[in-house]
């Protein structure tokens, strides 16, 4: 999504204290009580608690944001994650854009494959207290006319983008609704093309994640334009057609055994008289393998793409997508 979805910090050290544990311990034997002392005098030595695996079943499950941002922040582990979803799949639209023709001269086509790659890394700087988790994730879309001659690529984002997030644990609490994570940061788009094709903006966008229950999130990402000069902005009107911010939101619920993911997105220009925007809807569940999905997505409105930002049009994606790939396997839902 580009909810894409794109919704968007972790703690690292164990916090019992030894005494609590010496006091919770049942000792059994003088051996046990050995046992004890010396990891005792061990974690003097290394200013850390012992630790104590706990069974599979006694491991705390992590909702989806927290696998994401690791919010407790106890995943000291540099890795990439998922940030929008990763997908391969086949697309028709109803209405073509001839502007975004690669091939002048050859018939645009209703179908063609889309596919996108999204994923995220926490940048290894200081952290902590009031100090935010930094982020830089990539996101690559790309619209593929397989069907003419040669298969020229019709359009490829680029939207690199740098954030950072403050976990803000239970504050915020209202019932079932949890704000869970706050942030900003900086994004830019651009098709890298030249010409009258080139397309690019720059934004400031802020992040505010809530979680609602154990399997919703809801993710509000407001967003201001960076000012270009006349003579380098190639889409002054974009704002008004992407929207001044969007709205995502993530469900998982089971159906007949399974495990399925339903999420909307939803992007607006909040003018009443001239209003545009755009809706995607997508639902996605296993397929063969528990970090691969099946995945179906439909589009109304402006902004599939950037070459596509003032022309409206409605499109159907079907196909497969990556899901959960980072995450620990006693830990997936």
């Amino acid at each position: 999504m580009g909810i894409h979805v794109r919704v968007a910090a972790r703690r690292g050290a164990l916090a019992a204290p030894l005494a609590l544990l010496a006091a919770c311990a049942v000792p059994l034997s003088r051996a046990r009580d050995h046992e004890l002392g010396e990891a005792r005098d061990n974690s003097e030595q290394t200013g850390a608690a012992p630790h104590t695996p706990k069974p599979d079943g006694d491991r705390p499950k992590r909702s989806l944001l927290e696998q994401h941002y690791s919010l407790d922040r106890r995943d000291e582990v540099l890795r990439f994650k998922p940030h929008d979803t990763t997908y391969f799949g086949g697309s028709f639209t109803s209405d073509t854009n001839e502007a975004s023709n690669p091939s002048p001269g050859e018939e645009l086509d209703h179908g063609e494959l889309e596919f996108q790659f999204s994923l995220k890394t926490r940048l290894p700087l200081p952290r902590g207290g009031w100090l935010p988790d930094t982020w830089f994730a990539y996101t690559q879309q790309s619209q593929w006319q397989v069907g003419q001659p040669s298969g020229p690529f019709r359009e490829t984002n680029y939207e690199p983008e740098g954030f950072f997030l403050w976990p803000v644990g239970e504050w915020g609490h209202w019932g079932d609704v949890r704000l869970r994570l706050a942030g900003f940061g900086v994004n830019h788009q651009s098709n890298g093309r030249g010409g009258t094709e080139s397309r690019s903006w720059n934004r400031i966008v802020g992040q505010l994640a809530c979680e609602i229950g154990d399997s919703t999130t809801l993710l509000f990402r407001p967003w201001w334009r960076i000012p270009e000069s006349s003579k380098n902005d190639d889409n002054p009107d974009i704002d008004e057609f992407m929207g001044d911010g969007d709205l995502s939101l993530s469900h998982r619920f089971p159906c007949f055994g399974y495990a399925l993911t339903a999420a909307a997105l939803l992007r607006n220009n909040l003018d009443l008289d001239t209003n545009r925007g755009a809706v995607e809807l997508s639902l996605s569940g296993p397929f063969f393998h528990e970090s691969v999905a099946w995945y179906v997505q439909g589009f109304t409105g402006y902004g599939k793409t950037l070459i596509d930002y003032d022309h409206r049009q409605e499109v159907l994606v079907i196909g497969i997508a990556l899901r959960n790939w980072d995450e620990d396997p006693d830990e997936r839902r």
